[in-house]
């Protein structure tokens, strides 16, 4: 475990800090799209070219442990954005601007070729993107090359709120923010300032022994960075550094005394300061040099570990409509039977045999009406018409019923659960579940 959160720390890092010079003048305009409410900022910027930042994630990806096939458009995706800032706080909780030529045509041509059925919709100043059963995800694209997205959680990724986002009041006007900035260097490939006493999600997120009341630091060329971290006072400062070089002690035990070396920690009044060479612990868990065309880019690990998941988790959650728009229908269909014989068909599924979607060369299973054939399913007026990548069961146990959907989106073996189920009371009427019952939703 600690390994993976290496290589994923030296892919956040090494690849973005170690991308030369020069890149802060181009995120400048991008940070005052974000609003002045944030509590914290990041921005990272590319030097190089389309086909430098593709090579290197691609080499990147080969030499880790990626849970999942990342599609080739995806890392064509990334390789088009030059600037990308974040913001954080707690309303709007989180806020993403991008830049890069060509990018909205790049980003809807990789949407629709993960999931044919995905199309964006024009909404006022917003765009959503989703199956046609629904929006999964909103958008608002300021032109063809930069793009606004951000919410609080669920429900308030609508139409409504990422046009507001256009609208919010510039970081600039965040006086705090503005004065933490200055002990940055503005043009490092990738800098960021966070001042905790902004959120109070934040607050509360920090242990009281720490008591971290800002942040800030950057990465730039020859692979190093510095993170400095403000405290209450100095006997919490060296509290802190003693507790972080016990960890770095651990993880030395197991990555070697190369790791070690390559960060220091140190102390200065209420400040705790860390300084990383990122290349030798690179250079432990590669067993190599660090590859020098990772030295010219700066958005490709951050957006790798934060866009791609997010990315693939959209595309694969507009595939779950299927599941819930069916075992709702199911669920339905059982009531209706009841009401009307009094009593539930015979347990039936699953259908189709879990497993036998993922062995089609699309992964889907073709309609076939020889499968909802049997009794319990005509009786449920019940079957599948197109291709469906989800098997369903209808359980029946005297006075109770469960529906089930079960699927494996990502054909690993690992199968979500999309389940409901019903009880007749003494006096025949039937309740239900509160809602639906959702395990390893995007498996």
């Amino acid at each position: 475990m600690k390994t993976w959160i290496l290589l994923g720390f030296l892919v956040v890092v090494g690849v973005f800090g170690a991308c030369g010079k020069g890149g802060g003048g181009g995120g400048s305009p991008l940070v005052d799209k974000l609003p002045a409410s944030a509590a914290g900022v990041m921005v990272m910027n590319r030097s190089g070219s389309e086909a430098e930042v593709r090579d290197a994630l691609k080499t990147s990806l080969e030499s880790m442990p990626v849970p999942e096939k990342i599609p080739d458009c995806a890392v064509d995706l990334i390789a088009k954005v030059d600037v990308l800032a974040v913001s954080f706080g707690d309303d709007p909780k989180v806020v993403v601007v991008a830049h890069g030529a060509g990018l909205r045509a790049a980003f809807e041509a990789c949407m629709k070729s993960i999931e044919p059925k995905f199309a964006g919709k024009d909404e006022g100043q917003a765009t959503g993107y989703g199956d046609g059963e629904g929006k999964d995800l909103y958008v608002t694209w300021l032109d063809a090359d930069t793009v606004i997205a951000g919410g609080n959680g669920e429900g308030t990724m609508n139409a409504e709120y990422v046009t507001k986002l256009r609208s919010l009041p510039p970081l600039s006007g965040n006086a705090a923010l503005s004065e933490l900035r200055k002990k940055v260097d503005g043009g490092a490939p990738i800098w960021f300032a966070v001042d905790v006493s902004q959120s109070k999600e934040l607050s509360r997120a920090i242990p009281p022994q720490i008591g971290a009341k800002r942040v800030w630091g950057e990465f730039g060329a020859d692979w190093t960075g510095k993170l400095t971290v403000e405290v209450g006072d100095a006997d919490k400062a060296k509290l802190v550094a003693e507790q972080a070089k016990m960890i770095l002690g651990r993880a030395t035990r197991e990555l070697g005394p190369d790791f070690a070396k390559s960060v220091d920690i140190s102390t200065d009044g209420a400040l705790v300061v860390f300084k990383a060479d990122v290349a030798a612990a690179a250079r432990k868990v590669l067993g190599k040099d660090p590859p020098k065309a990772a030295a010219s880019l700066a958005v490709v690990g951050v957006a790798a570990a934060v866009a791609i998941p997010a990315f693939m988790k959209n595309a694969r959650k507009a595939k779950t409509s299927e599941a819930t728009l069916h075992v709702k229908k199911l669920y339905d269909g059982a009531r209706a039977y009841y009401e009307e014989n009094h009593k539930f068909p015979p347990s039936v599924g699953p259908t189709p045999p879990l497993g036998s979607c993922c062995k089609n060369p699309d992964k889907k299973c073709a309609p076939d009406p020889k499968l909802w054939a049997e009794a319990s399913w005509q009786a449920l007026m019940f079957s599948m018409d197109d291709p469906s990548q989800y098997s369903y069961t209808f359980e029946a146990g005297g006075d109770t019923f469960t529906v089930r959907a079960n699927g494996d989106l990502d054909c690993d073996g690992i199968y979500s659960t999309f389940e409901m189920a019903g009880k007749v009371q003494s006096d025949g009427s039937i309740t239900g579940s509160a809602g639906m019952f959702k395990d390893q939703e995007l498996e």
